[in-house]
């Protein structure tokens, strides 16, 4: 088993500490992996934010959209008029009950993708977590800084 001697306040690692001569704390490589996993679940859980960010900015153009249609009346348009809708990159014109539909299967998808993502990163959290209790428990909250800025 290959180990890693860090200067004390510099790494992280879970299990027991050896503090050797000078106050170095040796890092084994399961510490390291479990730092480096920490890492990348923190990264990962960045991204999800702003992927979740996104979908709830897209949710409220949705439901911003579903009140302005409920507003309008297919009696208001001529018989080959309606409401301009994007689908890709294509404007189609649709009567206001048709874009309803469609702007209610929107929201329902994106319900979904929320919830997913919300779960994913309630799950990343809930792993970091466990992370933070081995590598605090072992290096001590003065040897390593696991909390964000």
């Amino acid at each position: 088993m290959s180990t890693t001697t860090v200067v004390t306040g510099t790494a992280a690692s879970s299990g027991s500490a050896t503090t050797g001569s000078g106050g170095e704390v040796e890092v084994t490589a399961v510490d390291q992996q479990r730092i480096n996993t920490f890492g990348r679940m923190t990264s990962k859980m960045h991204q999800l934010e702003g992927v979740l960010y996104q979908l709830e900015q897209e949710m409220k153009k949705i439901e911003a959209a579903q009140t302005e249609v409920m507003m309008l009346d297919d009696d208001d348009f001529p018989p080959n008029g309606g409401v301009l809708y994007n689908i890709g990159e294509v404007f189609v014109t649709l009567k206001p009950s048709k874009v309803t539909d469609y702007l209610m299967q929107t929201e329902t998808k994106l319900n979904e993708e929320i919830s997913a993502t919300t779960a994913q990163i309630d799950d990343i959290k809930s792993q970091l977590a466990q992370l933070k209790v081995l590598l605090y428990g072992k290096f001590g909250r003065a040897q390593i800084n696991l909390e964000e800025d």
